[in-house]
């Protein structure tokens, strides 16, 4: 009970935690490359921009784990599933994080498409379940969140990803919301080798931030991943292996304050794979 207690009282800390209506970024890869996920496609853009689902094909599904700050109580999980098809793409995940005395849950449905061969957009449907002390009472909460990406060739990748667009208030005081937050990112891939990706957030409450990460391909099968998030100072670093239909990924990411956190994913492709 004494760990779960410093664990509220960490997640209270602006910006460090998830809280509720957050972004959750996830994925293994992204975690590795400073959490900067709006312009990524495959299997883990129904987490991080819905309109990446519409660049893959066939079923993928995977898990991803994180730690933050080497504290049990703050640990989330996350399964996560897409398919894609000449008729668009459908996905949904459900993500857990808390412990016994907080807790929350939030499951995600929804679909995306291509126009044409460079554009996409996509919606999800959002569901968020807070457990807290019985004197605050739980809460269930609906939202939504819809993205765009534009890929104009093989190098290139564009995204903006917009959650809660629509207030959702905490309480019937309606003196706390869920936050507006607002995504836009870029990726450069260069000549298969290498990967840049950079984006900024801003979110009703807080200030600018920025994220940047790299990912360098030494075999066609292994990548090693790096990035910083402008807030809180954040490091991050990661590694993958890609063998046929099944992925795994590595990422730990270092807060001066706070200390580490480790993250790790595992997926699995049935049919095409993505165009990433």
């Amino acid at each position: 009970m004494g760990r779960c207690f410093i664990a509220i009282v960490l997640f209270l800390i602006p910006g460090c935690l998830w809280a509720a209506g957050d972004l959750i970024v996830a994925g293994g890869r992204p975690a590795g490359m400073g959490y900067a996920g709006a312009s990524g496609t495959g299997l883990w853009s129904v987490c991080n921009n819905p309109a990446g689902m519409a660049f893959g094909k066939g079923l993928e599904a995977g898990i991803y784990g994180e730690n933050r700050f080497l504290l049990p109580d703050l640990t989330s999980g996350i399964l996560a599933v897409t398919f894609g098809s000449k008729a668009g793409a459908f996905g949904a995940y459900a993500c857990r994080f808390g412990c016994s005395a907080y807790h929350e849950l939030k499951a995600a449905g929804g679909y995306a498409r291509r126009f044409g061969k460079k554009f996409s957009a996509g919606v999800l449907i959002d569901y968020i379940g807070i457990g807290q002390p019985d004197l605050y009472g739980d809460l269930h909460l609906v939202s939504f969140e819809a993205g765009m990406m534009f890929l104009p060739d093989h190098k290139w990748s564009l995204g903006i990803h917009l959650l809660n667009p629509v207030p959702v208030w905490l309480n019937s005081e309606r003196t706390a919301k869920l936050p507006v937050i607002f995504r836009a990112g870029v990726s450069r891939n260069f000549a298969g080798k290498a990967i840049l990706a950079t984006e900024i957030e801003a979110a009703t409450g807080t200030g600018i931030v920025v994220r940047v990460g790299i990912e360098y391909a030494v075999h066609a099968h292994f990548f090693l991943r790096t990035g910083y998030v402008s807030d809180p100072h954040t490091v991050t670093a990661g590694a993958g292996i890609a063998a046929g239909k099944l992925r795994i990924d590595l990422a730990s990411s270092w807060q001066p304050v706070l200390g580490y956190s480790a993250q790790v994913s595992v997926e699995y492709r049935i049919g095409v794979k993505s165009e990433e």
